[in-house]
């Protein structure tokens, strides 16, 4: 029986990883019993329920001592010499000598990772965004350490991954423009909305929000674009002066306090809500009830809340960057989000027209039924089904697994 290992460093603060993860893991837990041995090795113990839930195999992830310690500092030492600093790290870790030991056939990481482990192994490591090259302006992706540890990452991943996850055609072209990656270890795997959303009981938040909303859930980086939004809003007020906006996701990140500079500077208290964070039942009823879901960020290629919002009902107004129209089509009103007038006029536009809202909410639920959670999960089993049946091509050649570049 083939051997699969399944490692797990997500935690749920992470947002869209940790689930994005979690849809990975609800894929192995489907698969037919007898088609493989599955084992998730984690850190984080928050990933224990989850892995006991769906009957799976777990194994914590903990620091070694003693004399297997002391001998994978005398390596560190030995390969610092060898001028290989960059992947010492990753070559011998904990993490690393304890998948290789239990030896699988093929090694998922749930998040963008890779290990260095003997060339009979296989690997699959998502890489959702290189937006560190293509929006570098931000601080969260575009200091100058940043750049050095995605870019040594992504160098990594190139060298010793199977297959690379990306989340568009134009997240694959991406990788090709900036890395040394081959075609054939490019696997499109569009996101999804998360069933467990979708299941979620809705509740409302306990707060006090009025009856019509924008929504906007985000965590409060710089690159979601909080205090232009803000901006936008206090225009569109101008001449939509009911307009409001909710806004959910943690408030501990760099684009807080512009944001709350902004809301104080232009007057909006009373226009905008800040919920913090919310639970699956609070995040379903508020897109449920929201107007819209107004989404103005600045990173690409795609993004997961579009699609919860297509899912549940909620319009989709949305930055028109990368590949937002390849995901949304005709079921979003895009703007640019880097000009304050063109995101006041899309509120301006969807706000008040009812027909406009019921078309986009149409074409939305349309738009989640040709492509599932479900969908994406059968697409990634068929990725790890090819790869299995293709160990010794991966023995081979890391770089040259068979399959078409957009299939």
């Amino acid at each position: 029986m083939k051997k699969i290992a399944v490692y797990l460093e997500a935690s749920p603060e992470w947002g869209g990883a940790f689930q994005y993860a979690m849809t990975l893991l609800g894929a192995l837990a489907a698969l037919p019993p007898g088609t493989a041995e599955i084992c998730c090795f984690h850190k984080n113990e928050s990933w224990r329920p989850h892995i006991e839930a769906l009957s799976l195999r777990g194994r914590t992830l903990r620091r070694r001592r003693g004399l297997r310690r002391l001998r994978r500092s005398l390596i560190r030492r030995l390969a610092f010499l060898a001028r290989n600093p960059d992947h010492v790290r990753k070559a011998h870790s904990d993490a690393n000598a304890l998948i290789a030991e239990w030896n699988p056939d093929l090694l998922i990481c749930a998040q963008s990772d890779f290990f260095l482990l003997p060339r009979n192994i296989g690997q699959i490591a998502p890489v959702h965004d290189l937006m560190h090259i293509y929006e570098s302006g931000f601080p969260e992706v575009g200091t100058a350490k940043a750049r050095t540890d995605r870019n040594r990452l992504f160098t990594g991943m190139a060298e010793n991954c199977a297959a690379l996850l990306v989340d568009s055609p134009l997240g694959g072209e991406h990788l090709l423009d900036n890395f040394p990656v081959k075609p054939g270890q490019i696997r499109v795997l569009p996101y999804a909305a998360p069933q467990s959303l979708l299941r979620a009981e809705p509740r409302p938040p306990a707060l006090n929000i009025p009856e019509a909303f924008m929504f906007y859930p985000a965590q409060f980086w710089e690159h979601k674009n909080h205090a232009g939004m803000a901006c936008a809003l206090a225009e569109a007020r101008k001449t939509r002066p009911d307009l409001h906006c909710v806004f959910s996701g943690s408030t501990g990140y760099s684009g807080y306090g512009p944001f709350r500079r902004k809301v104080e500077e232009l007057g909006l208290e009373g226009a905008v809500t800040v919920a913090g964070y919310v639970d699956e039942g609070e995040m379903a009823w508020l897109y449920r009830k929201a107007r819209c879901l107004f989404m103005p960020t600045f990173f690409g290629p795609t993004n997961i809340p579009p699609l919860e919002a297509m899912a549940l009902g909620c319009p989709v107004a949305v930055s028109g960057i990368y590949a937002m129209s390849w995901q949304c089509g005709d079921a979003a009103l895009y703007f640019d989000p880097g000009s304050i007038p063109d995101m006041a006029r899309a509120m301006e536009s969807i706000w008040p027209d009812e027909g406009l809202r019921a078309r986009l909410r149409e074409k939305g639920l349309e738009k989640h039924r040709q492509w599932t959670e479900k969908e994406m999960q059968n697409r990634f089993l068929s990725i790890v089904m090819e790869l299995l049946g293709a160990s010794d091509q991966v023995a081979a050649d890391r770089r040259q697994i068979a399959g078409a570049f957009y299939a």
